[in-house]
């Protein structure tokens, strides 16, 4: 049964195609967003209005350029998909751009991100 107010990891995970154990991470993420603003936070869920603002907003903005972007836990590769229906893959980009934007990079530095927000929080 879906909170009308929050959101947990199982619901995100579905919802963005990620893995339950990543999903956690952005709930912790959101909820440090959300205390640096003054509110108070829930660990293991966050506010449905908050999530779908971030995500969605987000979504739409991509959507509305035309860019679509496939990130899913079961492929290797994250595929970008330019508005003209032309596709690339990351580790092309990081062959062309010479920086490294793995799928595995881009989680390091998200776990990175959210570890040294935790220590902040928590001295």
């Amino acid at each position: 049964m879906k909170s009308k107010m929050f959101v947990k990891a199982d619901e995100i995970a579905k919802d963005l195609g990620m893995s339950k154990q990543f999903a956690y991470k952005l709930i912790r993420d959101m909820n440090y967003e959300l205390k640096a603003k003054g509110f108070i936070a829930i660990p293991g869920r966050v506010s449905r209005q908050f999530y779908e603002e971030k995500f969605y907003g987000f979504i739409n903005i991509m959507d509305a350029q035309g860019y679509y972007t496939d990130w899913r836990d079961t492929r290797k590769y994250i595929v970008f998909t330019h508005p003209n229906g032309k596709k690339v893959r990351d580790a092309t980009l990081s062959k062309t751009f010479k920086v490294n934007i793995s799928k595995e990079n881009i989680n390091n530095e998200y776990g990175r991100h959210t570890q040294h927000n935790e220590q902040r929080q928590y001295g």
